[in-house]
Formats: structure tokens, C-alpha cells, sequence
């Protein structure tokens, strides 16, 4: 066939990739519980949001129609041969603060739960 197109384009598994006619954006998402979505919020508003990249918690129903909750990053940009760049440059970084952040709303979440038995007795 001499009008077909083939791209090889490689990311990190952890990188979620959409291309667009315009652009692509790159996005990497955590699973969170409930109980983290106050503190995490806190980090997110402090954030400063950009039009090209953002930190943001969503929600949606599972099959079983249970509520999950994710906390997520996004990265947009409209020149394709910034794809590697991103995905192995600024993904990784975005990633392992996610993962701090993670760590420190659990534990806080802890803490908090902590607090709350000592109240009991």
C-alpha cells in the first residue's frame, strides 16, 4: 500500500496519550480513597494550573456502580515532536510527585483517624 501511514510512538505504560488534529496531551492517573480527597484538594488549589498543564481529582462509577476517585495530571501541547519530551521528560517528574503527594494525604488521612480513636477514650 503506498498511501498508508504507520507510527511508531512509544511512551511509559504509566502515560495515558491522546493525539488530537491539533496537538496531544498526555495524562497520568492515581487511584485515590475518599478519605484523601480534602487533603489532596488542598495541594490541587495551591497548584497553579496552566493552560498546558494542570493537576485535577476526578470521579467516576466502576461496573458495579461504586464511586472511585483519582487524583491526575495533564500535560497539553500542540507541537507533535514535543511527544518524547513530555512522556519521558516531564512525565516521570510529574509522576513521582503524584506519588509524594499520595503518600502525604495518606498520611495525614492516618493521623486524622488517629486523632479521631483518641477522642474515643
Amino acid at each position: 500500500m503506498r498511501n498508508s501511514v504507520k507510527a511508531g510512538i512509544v511512551v511509559p505504560q504509566y502515560v495515558n496519550l491522546t493525539i488530537y488534529e491539533y496537538g496531544f496531551s498526555a495524562t497520568i492517573a492515581f487511584h485515590i480513597s475518599e478519605g484523601m480527597i480534602s487533603f489532596i484538594q488542598k495541594f490541587v488549589d495551591k497548584t497553579k494550573s496552566t493552560a498546558d498543564e494542570s493537576y485535577y481529582i476526578f470521579s467516576k462509577n466502576n461496573k458495579k456502580a461504586k464511586r472511585l476517585y483519582y487524583l491526575g495530571w495533564r500535560r497539553s501541547e500542540k507541537n507533535l515532536n514535543a511527544i518524547p519530551q513530555i512522556c519521558w521528560g516531564e512525565a516521570p517528574k510529574a509522576k513521582n510527585k503524584l506519588k509524594v503527594i499520595l503518600r502525604e494525604a495518606e498520611i495525614a488521612s492516618l493521623k486524622e483517624e488517629i486523632d479521631n480513636i483518641n477522642t474515643l477514650f
